[in-house]
């Protein structure tokens, strides 16, 4: 890309080439439909700040991410085409600029569309929005993607989830963002995600929900380290807060509670932690006196320090009742009495709460990537405070600006999303701007255009040159230009890309809130007194020390879904999850065994019920001559190369592994994983112990006829233990479920900010196949799709790498 100095005169806001649309062959506008030029008007609300593809007659929730990649609205074929893209449209749009070369991927898998509209090249891979995808399926999506687009230089790839009616659309910007990370577009996770917010959308909020991001930095992590991805199993210690949301008073105490919830199953549920007004006043003052951090503190990074809080509320899990995870888990606060609401969650995964099993320590990304002084991750620049040349520095100031803490509470004022209706009120105004756009658009291409309502934002004076990606002519080379845009006189999509992110970054909509509310946390300071040393169940507040063998992962706030948002709790508030690795303790093993086994059991019933659905779904277009959308082959040990490990032949963890290519770099981690915390009993599984000199053992033949004997009198001491140990089995089962949480108590909590309509409804409460409408504060109970490690209801290509 170019310098942006070029385009200052004109503030860097986006212009057509009117020379090559008036070139360039049109669709009649007669050809659509009056319905749906009518509802044109009602989709750009509902669209939001998501860039619409306005062009040739079309009015599509449509954007081009790069020459080759297309993020679109779902094609809705119901009354959801009202206002949504309508499958009409769709198909037209594809079939008039990429017949033939295109592919569709449906990341709303559990709702199936006739996949013969698109000549059936449609992939489905199941995703929960607003929610990060399972971390198994994104390499098999990159790798499809992958696939289709080396088949042939003309090809390109159409991305769709649900969109519609929240402010950011997450499936489709995570595997997106996912896939630029595969071909190194960019070289950094941020970057990436960077170039698809301000692509994708008007205001630069593409991929902004923390566990999203999280999982995009994951899946960067792998490819990092060049690891394919298995589940860790670990022990689940405990959950601390500090600084607790302070709650709001009532003539009753009100309550925190904690769930943990392993795929789709709830493994733990915390009783309420209760505190009156007063004593969250008292709680205050503590915290007004000092900082939290201290000497002995301990910090991820280093690993260094005892200390995990000096003062915290929260739930070590009994240790007669132990709970196990492995894969995608999530986290939930609560507050209870008199009504129960969600105050925040994030998702993680069990394969990076140890380093050694992932390669390395995991810091979370947008911590680990700041923006460098007077530039951002795709741009470098002159430093807008001083006009002096900065270098490419990646860190931030040790301590933030004078004026971070207003940033830090402006970038936290984001209301709720409203209702339709709402919706329709509030952006009135500016659906009847949009229909002017093209005219607008003329006018800031001559220089004329303000500056879309932000006059304190005008066009910056100093020069920044926009970071190329470097992977963008490997991904679409001249050649591949030419083939796809050149017959038809249409430029290509990375023209107009250019335009917009100089004018994202000449009028400040790219900026690092989260370093910025970050560095506004006091750091410095004396440290508030330690509370009685200990670890609480359901209590507080104590000093949590860390034990040798236990694993720490710390969620901030701003690491939370949903609390990120809320203006009203305290920047400092922190999640603290203790873990820790197993043993090769016998006892241990067996009720890891067990009770994974129970949490797959239940996630099987869950999985099953839902497929259900979606193949009934699948038969009602089958019997009208239809097709449903294809979901891959199944994801089972189908590798056309050996990897020597025996975790292939578990039935459970066989599908993990993929296809690989021959050439493929990429590894396992280690089937004789051995925490360099926990203390072992034995050597590793697969080594042999060291053997004694052979001259000096070998037995005579008497000492044989001894070894004979004893071995029958073992042989029948094994049996009898075998026997034995399958009635312990009985009653370790038993005593497994008899705590494994069950659903009832979660099912009845619907979130009051959950949307459902007729048409839009989890699958499994009675309605027709649709997938529930997420809006941050889901029903914990409506969350089949985003299944655990332990099962995969839509399978997902075993594709090479």
């Amino acid at each position: 890309m170019e310098g942006a100095s070029s385009s200052m005169a004109t503030g860097g806001d986006i212009q057509v080439d009117q020379t090559k649309r008036e070139n360039r062959p049109s669709l009649p506008t007669t050809s659509l439909p009056a319905s749906t030029r009518l509802c044109n008007s009602l989709r750009t609300i509902v669209s939001q700040n998501r860039r619409r593809y306005n062009d040739d007659g079309f009015n599509l929730d449509l954007t081009y991410i790069t020459d080759r990649i297309i993020a679109m609205g779902y094609p809705a074929d119901t009354k959801e085409k009202i206002y949504r893209n309508s499958m009409e449209s769709t198909v037209k749009f594809l079939e008039y600029y990429h017949k033939g070369h295109y592919k569709v991927f449906n990341l709303r898998g559990q709702y199936v569309y006739d996949t013969k509209k698109f000549h059936d090249r449609v992939l489905s891979f199941e995703m929960v929005d607003h929610h990060p995808p399972r971390l198994e399926i994104m390499a098999p999506f990159c790798r499809e993607v992958h696939e289709y687009l080396n088949a042939d230089p003309r090809n390109i790839v159409a991305v769709h989830c649900k969109a519609g009616k929240g402010i950011v659309k997450g499936r489709t910007g995570v595997m997106i963002c996912a896939y630029l990370c595969y071909i190194s577009f960019y070289k950094l996770p941020r970057q990436n995600m960077d170039y698809y917010s301000i692509v994708r959308t008007h205001n630069n909020k593409g991929v902004t929900i923390p566990s999203q991001r999280r999982y995009v930095y994951y899946f960067s992590h792998l490819r990092e380290k060049g690891l394919n991805y298995i589940p860790l199993r670990c022990e689940l210690v405990g959950i601390f807060l500090e600084r607790p949301p302070k709650q709001s008073s009532f003539p009753v105490k009100k309550g925190l509670e904690v769930r943990v919830v392993n795929g789709d199953v709830t493994v733990f549920e915390g009783k309420p932690i209760c505190l009156s007004k007063e004593e969250w006043e008292e709680e205050e003052k503590v915290w007004e006196k000092g900082v939290s951090k201290g000497e002995d503190s301990y910090d991820e990074n280093s690993g260094r320090g005892m200390c995990l809080s000096r003062r915290a509320y929260g739930w070590e899990v009994p240790t007669d009742k132990r709970v196990f995870l492995e894969g995608d888990v999530r986290l939930e606060i609560h507050s209870v009495k008199p009504l129960k609401n969600k105050i925040g969650h994030c998702w993680f995964n069990t394969m990076f709460t140890c380093k050694t099993f992932c390669g390395g320590a995991y810091l979370h990304g947008d911590e680990a990537f700041p923006y460098p002084p007077g530039g951002t991750t795709i741009s470098e620049g002159m430093n807008m405070n001083d006009n002096s040349k900065k270098g490419g520095s990646s860190s931030l100031p040790a301590s933030p600006p004078s004026t971070s803490k207003t940033s830090s509470t402006d970038s936290r004022k984001v209301s709720r999303t409203p209702r339709l209706s709402s919706v329709m009120k509030k952006f009135a105004d500016r659906n009847s701007s949009e229909a002017s756009m093209s005219e607008k658009e003329d006018k800031k291409s001559t220089g004329e255009g303000t500056n879309e309502g932000h006059p304190d934002r005008n066009s910056i004076a100093n020069p920044f040159t926009l970071v190329k990606p470097p992977g963008m002519d490997e991904h679409c080379p001249e050649s591949s230009l030419k083939l796809i845009y050149g017959t038809s006189e249409r430029k290509p999509p990375r023209e107009d890309i250019e335009k917009m992110m100089i004018h994202a970054h000449t009028h400040n909509m790219v900026c690092d809130s989260y370093n910025e509310r970050r560095l506004s946390v006091q750091q410095e300071g004396t440290p508030i007194e330690k509370s009685p040393s200990g670890r609480p169940f359901a209590a507080g507040p104590n000093c949590i020390m860390k034990k040798e063998d236990e694993h720490v992962t710390v969620f901030s706030v701003l690491e939370m879904d949903k609390a990120c948002k809320n203006n009203e709790l305290d920047p400092g508030f922190k999640m603290i999850v203790v873990t820790r690795c197993l043993s090769d303790k016998e006892s241990d093993v067996r009720l890891a065994d067990k009770f994974l086994e129970v949490t797959r059991e239940k996630q099987a019933e869950r999985d099953e019920k839902k497929r259900e659905k979606v193949e009934a779904r699948q038969r009602r277009l089958q019997s009208g001559g239809g097709r449903g959308s294809d979901e891959g082959a199944d994801t089972v040990c189908a590798s056309n190369k050996e990897f020597g490990d025996p975790r292939q032949d578990d039935p459970f963890l066989k599908k993990y592994f993929y296809r690989q290519r021959a050439d493929s770099l990429s590894r396992y981690p280690s089937h004789n994983h051995r925490c360099p915390l926990v203390k072992y009993s034995s050597p590793p599984r697969g080594m042999d112990p060291i053997l004694k000199d052979s001259s000096i053992d070998q037995p005579s033949t008497s000492e044989k006829g001894l070894d004979d004997e004893n071995n029958g009198e073992e042989g029948r001491k094994m049996e009898k233990g075998n026997e034995d140990s399958m009635e312990g089995n009985d009653h370790l089962d038993h005593d497994v479920r008899s705590y494994h949480p069950e659903e009832q108590k979660w099912t009845s909590c619907a979130s009051s900010t959950t949307v459902s309509s007729e048409s839009d409804r989890p699958i499994g409460d009675g309605s027709e196949l649709e997938e529930e409408e997420v809006v941050m504060d889901e029903s914990p109970s409506h969350h089949a799709s985003h299944s655990s490690p332990s099962s995969s209801p839509i399978p997902t290509p075993p594709l090479p790498s």
